[in-house]
């Protein structure tokens, strides 16, 4: 039995070498609050700076969108009763003080990772999350979507990405988390913005007959 906990903890710990590798984007451990598009610069973004980009939709006003960051999460809302289909962008491109125009001065090297991962930590409606990689220099971005509408881990592994095969994931310039289609009376609570390493197909297939094995010495 213990021959048994030894190896399977091994199995599990080639599965996840790498929480070292992960990089942390943002652990949105500082606060603020906005309501238009604003810059907040801290230590712990990697870059050193978050710009809030925010975009209009229909009968929208200055005042349709709560973003605050509570040093533990952000969290996005819209008050609003008629505001509909409205965006808000978290950019991660170097600490150039400002939150409209794109620096692409990030300088990021993914190396040892395969994917973006965001927490959800909570949700009101429907939205759509976007993650976007731009180079080091104005030239083709890489991007990919999904719908989020409950609480959860999500990710997006670079192969999954638009642009392929021009990715490169050495020489990132920016990286771009939009969340659209916020709707009158929705919200949205994130946390953790980190690249991470994924387990390969085949390393999660050696775990699988590892444990089966165990199962049948039993």
């Amino acid at each position: 039995m213990k021959r048994a906990t030894i190896l399977t903890a091994a199995l599990l710990a080639l599965a996840h070498p790498a929480h070292s590798a992960q990089i942390i984007i943002d652990s949105f451990s500082y606060t603020g609050s906005t309501t238009d598009s604003s810059t907040f610069d801290d230590l712990s973004i990697f870059g050193g700076e978050m710009d809030v980009n925010k975009f209009i939709g229909s009968g929208d006003n200055l005042s349709s969108y709560d973003a605050a960051i509570n040093g533990s999460s952000f969290s996005l809302s819209n008050p609003s009763t008629t505001v509909t289909g409205g965006s808000m962008g978290l950019v991660y491109d170097g600490n150039d003080d400002s939150a409209t125009s794109q620096a692409f001065g990030l300088g990021m090297d993914l190396t040892g990772t395969n994917a973006l991962s965001i927490d959800v930590l909570s949700i009101t409606g429907s939205m759509e999350i976007a993650f976007t990689l731009g180079p080091q220099s104005p030239g083709l971005s890489s991007s990919a979507s999904f719908t989020v509408d409950s609480a959860g881990t999500y990710s997006v592994a670079y192969s999954s990405l638009s642009n392929q095969p021009n990715f490169d994931p050495t020489a990132i310039g920016s990286i771009y988390l939009a969340i659209n289609g916020v709707n009158a009376g929705e919200a949205i609570s994130l946390d953790n913005f980190q690249a991470i390493p994924e387990p390969s197909t085949a390393l999660l297939s050696t775990i699988a007959i590892g444990l089966a094995t165990l199962r049948r010495r039993r």
